[in-house]
């Protein structure tokens, strides 16, 4: 998932770059495959709806708590 995660922020043409922390040397390697990957249009189009889905759900039932 992190690597997803990274991959979808450098892909996303809104975003110019990424800081990526790592908690142990070992990660950085799935950091660097993360950058070197490319993540097909249709797998971002897909994640950005979820995203969005998702803000909004969260909008709703923060407006409707306060």
């Amino acid at each position: 998932m992190p690597e997803l995660a990274l991959r979808w922020t450098l892909t996303n043409p809104a975003i110019t770059s990424a800081i990526a922390g790592v908690k142990q040397p070992s990660h950085i390697e799935g950091v660097v495959k993360a950058a070197d990957d490319v993540l097909p249009q249709r797998v971002w189009h897909q994640l950005a709806t979820l995203f969005a889905q998702a803000k909004t759900k969260a909008l709703a039932a923060a407006s409707r708590a306060s």
